[in-house]
């Protein structure tokens, strides 16, 4: 998501679709299909994840686990431990608006950024709260959700106010930059979709190492999310022990 964010930002001063940005795109789309989690085994005292789609890349192993939990029974500021990496993302996706008129209108008054700046900043510390607060995953992606909506809603109103103040001419007039500003938002709501996606399809499991690593694993079920925490807990957590 952070590469598709850097090729549309590339992408930005330029008539045409640049060979850096293509090959960004499709690196995202390389390494998105890497990362795809494809099962998980219980070897020797080791819990191995494979990744990769369709087929198997690499493996990784999990030794020493110290805590297995699921993701709408967590205590106090775990999701924000667990998915704090998760802010990089989302953040850049809210600044889509700001950098974009950094970068296409340089010389327009400072006074007129700080109008976007101030939602931006005000959904990262909401978002941050829910994160330290929360205790069910779920509620807080469906409140991460709103807080989204709600931002996004007001940018394109801000971006569409300051346009027309600058250049005397309402932003529908210029369908080059009412498409970027469509798109920043597109990207938005397609990075959330993703991520609530891949939280309801199943049960969200998530391990955590001696070292204090993390790893998320989804079970197709309740019934599949038990037999994997009594997989973790009899032959690879009693193993270390």
């Amino acid at each position: 998501m952070i590469l598709i964010i850097v090729a549309f930002l590339l992408n930005i001063t330029r008539s045409t679709l640049s060979a850096y940005t293509l090959c960004l795109f499709l690196a995202s789309i390389v390494f998105a299909l890497l990362s795809v989690g494809k099962e998980v085994l219980a070897v020797k005292g080791r819990l191995v994840l494979v990744y990769g789609y369709p087929v198997s890349i690499f493996k990784y192993s999990v030794t020493n686990i110290t805590e297995i939990s699921a993701l709408d029974n967590l205590s106090r500021g775990k999701i924000f431990k667990y998915f704090k990496l998760y802010l990089v993302p989302s953040t850049m996706m809210m600044h889509l608006p700001v950098i974009y008129v950094i970068l296409t209108a340089p010389s327009i008054p400072i006074e007129y950024l700080t109008f976007f700046l101030a939602p931006v900043v005000a959904g990262l510390i909401l978002t941050v709260r829910c994160m330290l607060t929360y205790f069910d995953f779920m509620k807080f992606i469906k409140y991460t959700g709103s807080i989204l909506g709600a931002i996004s809603t007001i940018l394109c109103f801000q971006v569409a106010s300051i346009y027309n103040k600058v250049f005397g001419r309402p932003i529908t007039s210029d369908l080059r930059t009412l498409a970027f500003l469509m798109t920043g938002m597109l990207l938005t709501f397609v990075f959330y979709a993703m991520v609530l996606y891949f939280s309801t399809r199943g049960r969200l499991i998530v391990i955590e190492d001696s070292a204090g690593r993390h790893y998320a694993i989804v079970a197709v079920d309740e019934k599949t999310a038990q037999e994997l925490v009594n997989i973790v807990v009899k032959e690879v957590m009693a193993f270390d022990t």
